[in-house]
């Protein structure tokens, strides 16, 4: 009975160090394993996977992954559409230029299209109708001086002289008084003298 109790604890044992002897020589077997790879890659015999994570590793262990047959040959044939594109782009660029030139040959005919126009304009304004412009001073004498200036504010200094000629004096001096004074006294010198039509007419 005291031999088996003595055989008991042994097995344990025995089987621990079974164990721990297959996992040595798997990992000897490894080490084995991965220098051979090692040295095989090294000379170029095995290819390394070509993956960008991986690169700074393989620099680490002094190993330079080989590009593919494919890589090389993509590497080393030329773009198909290298040509084409340098058209396209010729093309781009004189289309550009034809543009810019047809706009500022646009915008120099539309700056002297506007220059008969605004002649035409003065001109139209300067021959007023005068029924007109006497009925539109008389709806401005029964306007509120607040809203009347706010108008005259938008409208040309000419137009309000003419309509000031036409309006009652108590009602031009409330419009002279709400006025700016720079604008006010520019209306008083000229409203303080003659007319022009007057005066061409003498």
């Amino acid at each position: 009975m005291a031999t088996s109790g003595a055989e008991t604890p042994a097995k344990p044992k025995k089987k621990k160090r079974i164990l721990l002897r297959i996992f040595v020589a798997g990992m000897f077997l490894g080490v084995i394993s991965l220098g051979v790879v090692y040295g095989l890659a090294k000379f170029g015999l095995v290819r390394l996977p070509a993956n960008p994570a991986l690169t700074p590793l393989y620099a680490q262990i002094g190993l330079k992954p080989k590009r593919g047959a494919q890589q090389v040959a993509k590497a080393a044939q030329p773009d198909p559409l290298a040509e084409e594109k340098r058209k396209l782009s010729a093309m781009r660029e004189a289309l550009q230029k034809e543009r810019d030139d047809w706009e500022s040959l646009k915008q120099s005919n539309a700056k002297k299209a506007e220059e008969p126009t605004a002649k035409t304009t003065r001109s139209a304004q300067n021959s007023v109708d005068p029924k007109a412009l006497a009925r539109m001073a008389m709806v401005y004498e029964e306007m509120p001086i607040e809203h009347l200036t706010k108008i005259f504010a938008l409208l040309p200094d000419d137009q309000v002289i003419q309509l000031l000629r036409r309006m009652e004096e108590k009602k031009v001096a409330d419009i002279l008084a709400a006025e700016k004074p720079v604008r006010a006294a520019r209306f008083s010198v000229i409203l303080s003298q003659p007319p022009k039509e007057t005066a061409s007419a003498k």
